[in-house]
């Protein structure tokens, strides 16, 4: 599920938000591709660093279920109301009801819910209940109930939705189930051709997208730790605590194994835009120095291209032309790191100064998100208290601007 988040300072009425007025130098009114959204709730301009809008959350550091499509900002808000809201201002466009309080719980808890929003659909789906809106309009299309477990992630291709929690394919326009399977997924992605790669509970395997027939699977004796995709490949490994740790990366389509590494297990993956070399984050928790690292991988061979040394055990990848950057941070602690590589040997090209907070530990979680913006390149760190984003130029890493979470 890919997902722009963005922020704010101002504290506006508990019943919504409006646009924040402030001197900034820059005649034009924000474009979409200006604007930021993290947690769902605040909207920064990222020529400015300066907020946009905000809405209020019962606690500051409360995140809001959003999803943003072209102009528009689809979020639930905390009263219960499904909004679509423009992106650069957020005034509403309209405002709907969400779910019931049943439709949440899972074994007698509130869970999560998620949205996706397509060219004519907006989907909305709790544990127990989706719904289809249309989205000009906001009026119900349909409504499904779903059996309640697992993910509530919404893989959305042409007329289809695929959930990996569930685990079923609807169609998209009426909400029908065109096809449930017994396999335990966890998670999934598309193939180009639309059928399936999905991480279980006991391997990885491929799925029709048409039926939902096994097309490959690769049982393991043990529950894999990690499972990430980039574009036709499928990376596995160990999970973080295993001693014997190890990363390997299969081709989606066929199934067949393509490289195996010991030692390490995967952390982040990326394929290049060119689809030619694979980018590879590992970790092994046993050792204190050169524990982590960074590999790109020839996908033509599977020969290792270069292998550069990395420091934090959380990772994101984003190749961009011929650059690379990458995050890393540690997912108990405030402290962050981003810079950018040579995609052809590995070196440093520049690094990022972060003005966000770092202290020695907590116990909330972190994340990081990295986007492209035209000539920059924005880094959304996602924590629960502290976080900050900053906007870089690509070519030699000068600041644009900051904005950072003020937790009060």
């Amino acid at each position: 599920m890919s997902v722009i988040r963005s922020l704010c300072i101002l504290i506006l009425s508990f019943a919504g938000c409006s646009p924040i007025s402030q001197e900034t130098g820059i005649a034009r009114e924000p474009s979409e591709a200006d604007c930021i959204v993290w947690e769902g709730k605040h909207a920064i301009d990222l020529r400015t660093g300066e907020a946009l809008w905000q809405i209020r959350t019962k606690e500051p550091w409360q995140g809001v279920c959003s999803e943003i499509a072209g102009s528009d900002v689809f979020l639930e808000t905390q009263e219960r109301e499904l909004q679509r809201r423009r992106l650069t201002d957020g005034q509403i466009v309209w405002s709907v009801p969400a779910f019931s309080s049943e439709d949440y719980k899972v074994n007698e808890y509130p869970d999560f819910p998620t949205i996706a929003a397509t060219e004519h659909v907006v989907l909305h789906a709790a544990q127990r209940r989706m719904k289809a809106h249309d989205r000009e309009s906001g009026k119900l299309l349909w409504s499904q109930s779903l059996e309640p477990g697992g993910s509530r992630a919404l893989l959305v291709r042409d007329h289809h939705v695929f959930i990996p929690g569930v685990p079923s394919m609807l169609d998209l326009r009426t909400g029908r189930t065109l096809w449930t399977t017994e396999e335990n997924v966890n998670t999934a992605a598309y193939l180009p051709n639309g059928d399936l790669m999905v991480s279980l509970y006991d391997g990885v395997a491929c799925l029709s997208g048409i039926d939902g027939r096994v097309l490959w699977k690769t049982r393991m004796s043990r529950e894999p730790g990690s499972t990430l995709f980039a574009g036709q490949y499928l990376v596995a490994g160990s999970k973080a605590d295993d001693d014997n740790a190890w990363a390997a990366v299969w081709d989606g389509s066929s199934g067949k194994q393509l490289w195996f590494s010991s030692g390490k297990h995967p952390t982040a993956a990326a394929l290049s835009e060119d689809g030619e070399t694979l980018y590879l984050g590992r970790w092994d928790h046993r050792k204190q120095e050169e524990a982590v690292d960074i590999l790109a991988v020839d996908t033509r061979t599977w020969s290792l291209r270069w292998a550069e040394l990395g420091e934090l055990d959380g990772m994101v990848l984003l190749p961009v032309g011929r650059r690379v950057f990458v995050a890393e941070f540690v997912p108990t602690s405030f402290s962050t790191k981003f810079y950018c590589l040579s995609a052809r040997d590995g070196s440093r090209l520049w690094i990022g100064k972060l003005e966000g907070i770092e202290v020695p530990h907590t116990l909330y979680g972190q994340g990081a998100e990295l986007q492209r913006r035209g000539s920059w390149i924005a880094l959304i760190d996602v924590q629960s208290a502290g976080s900050f984003v900053q906007a870089f130029q690509i070519h030699d890493g000068k600041p644009v601007s900051k904005w950072r979470f003020e937790n009060k």
